[in-house]
């Protein structure tokens, strides 16, 4: 029983551990050089969305628009 709670917080940690990573990861801006594409429709993100949104945007104008319509929605 103690080895399965020892694996098991093991486990957790490691979760833990890379959610945070991905998070940190998520918060960097964008190197817009290498992507600057919607993760939506795949278009290019506006040159002015990305300068005023720092690199930190993944989505196009429209597209963004659509997300915090249909997140408004769901609450």
């Amino acid at each position: 029983m103690d080895r399965a709670q020892a694996l098991e917080g093991f486990d957790r940690e490691v979760a833990l551990v890379n959610t945070r990573a991905r998070i940190a990861a998520a918060q960097l801006p964008r190197d817009t050089s290498v992507d600057g594409f919607c993760i939506d429709c795949e278009q290019p993100i506006e040159p002015a969305r990305l300068v005023a949104l720092r690199g930190t945007t993944s989505r196009c104008a429209d597209c963004a628009v659509q997300f915090e319509q249909r997140a408004r929605m769901a609450r």
